[in-house]
């Protein structure tokens, strides 16, 4: 199992670190005398290695931390790995021995870290956690733009709807007053003055139509 799970409880990921490297290959090359003399039993050291951490790679590559461990509720786990080297030229030496190392594990879904670069690592899975959350808060903005600019034209037909509607009863108050005062050959107002001619004797006067913009009635017959 690894050996350090950092659980980034902002984004919910999990983090796996395994830190079993094998240095005693370095050891030996590092306490071999830099000199003609030793220069070939320093480099197979060397090579011992870089042989050791390719070993290592695979078979942290086929524990699959992060399809075998079930992530604690709610959270989900990364699917990168972090293979932790115990001090920087440990990883200095195995690269200038072999260039394509990190590319080697990265492949395997492993990235070779130090007590340097590891703080680096953790701090791009935050910021990249960072940017998906912007983007995601971006595509909830867009959406709801787009609920509004339906809403503001739905209220623009309604006060197109609510102006056209006025329009009509306007329409229909005015041809409704000409029917009821004084213009018009059948207004209600003549028909009534006409029975007046004709000796009706009604208890109350005939009502004045107002020429405002509503119809005012002063009395009724």
């Amino acid at each position: 199992r690894p050996d350090v799970c950092v659980y980034d409880a902002r984004n919910k990921s999990i983090i796996y670190i395994d830190a079993k490297m094998n240095i005693k290959d370095y050891i030996e090359a590092y306490n071999l005398p830099d000199d003609a003399v030793h220069r070939e039993e320093k480099k197979r050291a060397l090579r011992a290695h870089v042989a050791s951490i390719r070993r290592q790679i695979d078979g942290l590559a086929a524990r699959d931390y992060a399809n075998t461990i079930a992530p604690r509720e709610g959270y989900v786990n990364l699917p990168l790995v972090a293979m932790f080297c115990p001090f920087n030229a440990v990883l200095e030496a195995a690269l200038s021995e072999d260039p394509t190392l990190m590319a080697y594990a990265f492949k395997k879904n492993i990235v070779l870290v130090t007590p340097t670069t590891l703080w680096g690592y953790l701090w791009l899975i935050a910021s990249g956690w960072k940017r998906v959350e912007t983007e995601k808060k971006y595509e909830e903005i867009q959406a709801l733009g787009g609920v509004v600019v339906d809403k503001v034209n739905a209220l623009l037909q309604e006060i197109e709807n609510m102006g056209q509607a006025l329009t009509n009863a306007t329409a229909a108050y005015e041809n409704l007053k000409k029917h009821a005062g004084d213009s018009g050959q059948k207004s209600v107002k003549r028909a009534a003055q006409a029975l007046l001619e004709y000796g009706v004797m009604p208890k109350r006067e005939v009502r004045q139509v107002t020429k405002s913009s509503s119809p005012t009635l002063q009395r009724s017959m």
